[in-house]
């Protein structure tokens, strides 16, 4: 997915862990931070993915090929995190073990989770998994979830 067209969003900038400047949607400052502090790597994130998805197709013949109509009423009023997988399964993982059990082990319903890794073709090697998941969860639930992966911070069993 191409990064939401700036301004989008208002942003922070911050510096993540691995010292690379990075502007962060304010509704997800704090969960980024969270993330961050517990051990886990983000490599992109939106507070409304569907949002940016109407943002880019303002952008009429220059914009992705992705961003249609359907594309941004599907992902309307869900927020997204870009993970490396490793990083996504273990968080994942940790989540599953807390209150968001049911909305991140779901497959379909109103709180549960989008999470996907796309399959590419990489030339004379043929398929493959991308290096990164893509987790889309219910914009709302961004104050429970920071709430929740800084508890897993501070030492919430994982």
């Amino acid at each position: 997915m191409t990064s939401p067209p700036p301004g989008v969003h208002p942003t922070e900038p911050l510096t993540a862990p691995d010292g690379t400047a990075v502007d962060v949607d304010v509704e997800l400052v704090p969960l980024v931070r969270a993330v961050w502090a517990g051990g886990w790597v983000t490599a992109g994130s939106c507070q409304d993915l569907g949002d940016a998805a109407d943002a880019l197709r303002a952008l009429g013949d220059r914009a992705p090929a992705h961003a249609t109509e359907a594309f941004a009423a599907f992902y309307r009023g869900y927020a997204w995190l870009k993970m490396p997988r490793p990083d996504a399964l273990a968080f994942l993982d940790a989540l599953a073990a807390t209150p968001f059990r049911d909305r991140v082990t779901a497959r379909w319903g109103p709180e549960a989770w989008r999470v996907d890794v796309a399959v590419r073709h990489d030339g004379d090697r043929g398929f493959t998994l991308a290096p990164t998941a893509h987790l889309h969860f219910p914009r709302t639930q961004i104050p429970e979830l920071t709430a929740v992966a800084t508890a897993l911070r501070d030492g919430m069993p994982r």
